[in-house]
């Protein structure tokens, strides 16, 4: 029986719809973006009023067994690092 395990990606705003395009490599059709917004712990942004940042929250389901591979796809193609 094959698993499944829910795969999330946090990304800058607009990058979402790059993601799920690249994700069809495996096999995966489908997902769901969030809007959500992040804070940067930073004297000189905040100074700036650059603090705040908005982000893209991406899920989808993947089989259990391609995550590590997953993983590595976007290491090398969005400069992601495993969390």
């Amino acid at each position: 029986m094959n698993k499944n395990s829910l795969f999330l990606s946090i990304v800058d705003r607009g990058r979402a719809e790059d993601i799920l395009k690249e994700l069809r490599v495996f096999g995966i059709d489908h997902g769901l973006v969030i809007h959500g917004e992040g804070t940067v712990s930073n004297k000189i942004l905040k100074f700036l009023d650059l603090d705040d940042t908005e982000k893209d929250i991406v899920g989808t389901t993947i089989l259990s067994k391609d995550t590590e591979r997953l993983h590595l796809f976007m290491e090398e193609h969005f400069n992601m690092e495993k969390k």
